[in-house]
């Protein structure tokens, strides 16, 4: 997603935007950005989700 955002999802599956947390919140306790996904389901496939 290009908008910076960082979704949080609990165990059962419930998802949330987290609007205090960005990429580079993300880049710092994590590991850089390294691709960007038109959605939250393309991102949670790309690392074998």
């Amino acid at each position: 997603m290009r908008d910076d955002s960082v979704w949080l999802r609990c165990r059962a599956g419930h998802e949330a935007r987290e609007p205090r947390l960005d990429a580079a919140w993300y880049n710092r306790n994590s590991s850089p950005v390294d691709q960007w996904h038109p959605t939250l389901e393309d991102g949670l496939r790309h690392p074998g989700h």
